[in-house]
């Protein structure tokens, strides 16, 4: 873009805060980014409002999502269940990540980073993490955690039941050493408590139908009315063929978090924003199934895919 055509968007985009919300001109990150933007040629808007009315009104480096999308990732392998299953089996045996929770560390660390860049830490009072029985629930108790060490003042981890291997208590107790609040009683979540809420209740493993016992943590996802990020897929959906017919565990996540590599259910997403958590991968492993994974900007352990 020519540098006139640039000081014009410059000119009108600096305008239309002022008549908007005159005191966001004021923030240093905001005028940061956008001398940034402008001197190395990428200049973009930050603004973007998701389907919520909730604005995401920063940029990459502590706030929002404004990382430029690889052309790579259009060629992104997406994987189905037997897929899914097998290389978190090679993962654990073959490259002998551990069988603990090595992997559910760098999973949610991952998800936990990507919440970071979609959703300001302050502006987000509270948040909601919904933790499953499995290993989706095991990422979601680090999620929580390091979602407290990045700022967000106010977290709660939702725990589906009282887990007896040893790994998953330790993570529940870092948690709590962090401050986090930790529950197991879904019926003490009032409607709307939180600003933002975390799906990490089912993985790619789930088969209908819902537990009886589980169905008041889906049902807290189906009719929140704020955004919600699901951990690698959304709960309730199927794992190839996506969201299901039943409406009592259909919804449609703000954000979607894919781990490793993005699941065949990831094409029927319809938020506003999905990222790819996988940096761990080994490259042998991602040669063995093709994955095509996107690079890495830096040292980020994500990646946008839209």
């Amino acid at each position: 873009m020519a540098v006139t055509g640039k000081i014009v968007i410059l000119i009108v985009f600096v305008v239309g805060i002022l008549f908007q919300s005159p005191q966001m001109i004021l923030r240093p990150g905001l005028l940061k980014a956008l001398i940034s933007n402008f001197t190395e040629g990428a200049f973009s808007i930050p603004v973007r409002f998701s389907k919520h009315g909730h604005s995401h009104k920063s940029f990459l480096r502590g706030e929002a999502v404004m990382d430029n999308i690889p052309l790579e990732a259009s060629k992104v392998k997406y994987l189905n269940q037997n897929e899914a299953i097998q290389v978190d089996v090679d993962l654990l045996n073959d490259f002998k990540f551990g069988v603990d929770t090595q992997l559910m560390e760098l999973a949610g660390l991952s998800v936990a980073t990507a919440i970071a860049k979609a959703y300001e830490s302050k502006k987000l009072e509270q948040v909601l993490v919904v933790a499953g029985p499995g290993n989706n629930g095991g990422d979601g108790m680090v999620v929580a955690r390091h979602l407290k060490m990045f700022g967000y003042q106010n977290v709660t981890l939702l725990v589906a039941r009282k887990p007896t291997k040893e790994g998953f208590l330790n993570l529940i107790h870092q948690a709590a050493l962090n401050d986090v609040e930790v529950s197991y009683d879904a019926s003490s979540y009032r409607e709307n408590s939180a600003e933002l809420i975390v799906d990490a209740l089912f993985g790619f493993s789930f088969k209908p139908p819902v537990r009886p016992d589980y169905q008041p943590l889906m049902d807290i996802l189906v009719s929140s009315s704020v955004p919600v990020v699901a951990v690698d897929i959304p709960s309730g959906w199927d794992v190839e063929k996506g969201p299901p017919t039943d409406d009592s565990i259909r919804y449609m996540p703000d954000t979607l978090v894919s781990l490793t590599a993005p699941k065949l259910c990831a094409t029927h997403f319809q938020g506003s924003y999905h990222f790819l958590g996988g940096r761990f991968v080994p490259k042998r492993l991602a040669e063995k199934y093709s994955l095509n994974l996107p690079p890495y900007p830096g040292t980020e352990c994500v990646v946008r895919l839209k």
